[in-house]
């Protein structure tokens, strides 16, 4: 289980995201989401953990102020935690996709 308060901080993230207020770059061969603020900069991976035999999201955190950098795992045991780092996953993807309409 992700901490709480990282939980409440994705949750403001994946708002600010669907709103369009954060731009996030996408890689498709690292299949990872990154984004950087002057508070904050964030990656969030995908990948499939074949020890666990689980998909996890793992967020790369590191903050404005003192730069240290924070590692979060989550796999899909942990269905709320999961399922909120796949939205912003995807919400994040789609801020640099261009739809044709």
């Amino acid at each position: 289980m992700l901490p709480t308060g990282l939980l409440t901080f994705l949750e403001k993230v994946l708002l600010k995201t669907e709103a369009g207020e954060l731009a996030w770059l996408f890689d498709a061969e690292g299949d990872d989401v990154s984004v950087g603020t002057p508070e904050f900069s964030m990656t969030v991976r995908h990948d499939f953990n074949r020890n666990l035999e689980a998909n996890q999201f793992m967020v790369f955190y590191r903050g404005g102020m003192d730069q240290q950098a924070h590692r979060f795992v989550t796999n899909d045991s942990a269905e709320g935690d999961y399922l909120l780092l796949q939205r912003l996953f995807n919400a994040a993807q789609a801020t640099s996709t261009v739809f044709p309409f």
